[in-house]
């Protein structure tokens, strides 16, 4: 199992906009964590659509959060991105002729439900970055 890059992506820019405090246009979130500016508006679209960051427009616009950071967590920005957490088609409410046989459904269920759980428990304010380590991502991404 891997995270995409669009959850990736996201979760960076959601951590990135929460630790600024300011309105930060996309170019700037694109060029501190090296994600393709095209790439980065489509995933500041979909938040901005599911109201979780707010879109400023005119020359001093950019993007900050719709609400405060302790009020959202990491599921939701997953959610928001990629759709519920499904690890297989049987987990979609598709129906599956095995159903009735298969002994994983149950270990797959529970995997889903601990993982949602889990990311349900992170909060945008547990994993703020001041101003000094973000400078230090910025500048181990520019040498290398």
């Amino acid at each position: 199992m891997q995270i995409n890059k669009e959850i990736d992506y996201g979760l960076r820019a959601m951590i990135i906009i929460a630790s600024d405090n300011k309105l930060l246009p996309a170019k700037e979130i694109s060029k501190r964590f090296n994600i393709p500016l095209n790439y980065l508006s489509l995933i500041l679209a979909k938040l901005t659509k599911i109201g979780l960051v707010k879109s400023i427009q005119g020359p001093k616009g950019g993007y900050e959060l719709a609400k405060p950071a302790n009020e959202i967590n990491f599921l939701e920005i997953i959610n928001a991105l990629n759709g519920p957490i499904n690890l297989i088609s049987c987990n979609e409410g598709e129906k599956c002729e095995l159903d009735s046989l298969c002994s994983m459904v149950g270990v797959w269920s529970k995997l889903k439900l601990n993982m949602e759980e889990y990311f349900r428990g992170i909060l945008l304010s547990d994993v703020l970055m001041d101003e000094g380590k973000i400078m230090q991502i910025c500048n181990a991404r520019s040498a290398s």
